[in-house]
């Protein structure tokens, strides 16, 4: 849902529809499933796959502005 379109934010934070995606992982595959699957999705991302908005992979986002909207992608399917 990253790659769908974003608009980025002063700071180079992007909007886009991943959170809502997050979301529905929770509500359709239950608290701890969702979890999993979003943290198959860091994963993903740590070991380079373009998965985040605008194609972005790589461990180097994990230090970038958005690092805390990635932890929280484990968390939120959970509440």
């Amino acid at each position: 849902m990253g790659l769908v379109g974003s608009i980025t934010l002063a700071g180079g934070v992007p909007i886009t529809l991943q959170s809502l995606g997050v979301m529905l992982a929770g509500a359709v595959l239950g608290p701890w499933r969702g979890a999993a699957s979003m943290g198959l999705l860091i994963l993903g991302v740590a070991i380079g796959l373009p998965l985040l908005a605008g194609g972005r992979g790589g461990i180097g986002v994990f230090v970038s502005p958005t690092a805390g909207y990635l932890i929280g992608y484990v968390i939120a399917p959970i509440v």
